[in-house]
């Protein structure tokens, strides 16, 4: 499709500017909880160890990660930008030679923050973990097992809680909640699980 004289659009680059769109929207509309405080929530979850299925789930968390959808990836790095601009110890001054960075060059007017690789790695995972786990999760359970993630996928990241909790807050208040409400039949697991994991915070 052409937008002027040389320059077109492919159905791919509307398709990637939707997903851009709906991120920043979504972001602006999450309250932004930066203090991690443990003592403010206390559940039967919270110290509930992994469970087989989570564990077989850990196994292949790698390859579903892979699997994950284009827009999908391309939020995520979104969103691992607008972490590590939060967090400038997680952001790096170049952005990674990966498609997600480079559409996302495509719309910085200089005022994005690109993440570190493996930053926008352990936001892949963690939403993928949420989204595919069977079991219930309350924030503090969650933040507990993406604390191991780094040792776990050979991270070399150094992240501290409160960005650990900036992360789960994104994906269980708002991101995956969306996705979620996107699909019918199957995922209508998932949206249950969200509103008994939100709820218990």
């Amino acid at each position: 499709m052409s937008a002027g004289c040389n320059f077109y659009l492919s159905v791919e680059d509307v398709l990637n500017t939707h997903a851009i769109d709906r991120t920043q929207f979504m972001l602006q509309q999450t309250h932004d909880d930066l203090y991690y405080k443990q003592s403010l929530h206390s559940c039967s979850l919270c110290n509930k160890k992994l469970t087989e299925a989570e564990l077989i789930l850990l196994d292949d968390l790698s390859q579903e990660a892979f699997n994950t959808s284009p827009d999908e990836k391309l939020s995520l790095y979104y969103i691992a930008g607008y972490i590590s601009s939060k967090h400038r110890e997680l952001a790096s001054n170049e952005p990674a030679n990966i498609p997600e960075s480079m559409y996302v060059q495509t719309l910085n007017r200089g005022g994005l923050q690109f993440p570190c690789t493996d930053l926008f790695n352990l936001s892949l995972l963690a939403y993928v973990f949420f989204i595919k786990t069977p079991e219930r999760l309350c924030r503090n359970r969650f933040i507990k097992i993406l604390e191991d993630f780094p040792q776990l996928f050979h991270l070399e990241l150094n992240i501290q809680k409160p960005a650990l909790a900036r992360i789960a807050n994104i994906l269980m208040k708002r991101f995956a909640n969306y996705h979620a409400t996107t699909n019918e039949g199957q995922d209508r697991r998932k949206i249950a699980k969200l509103s008994s994991s939100t709820n218990k915070q």
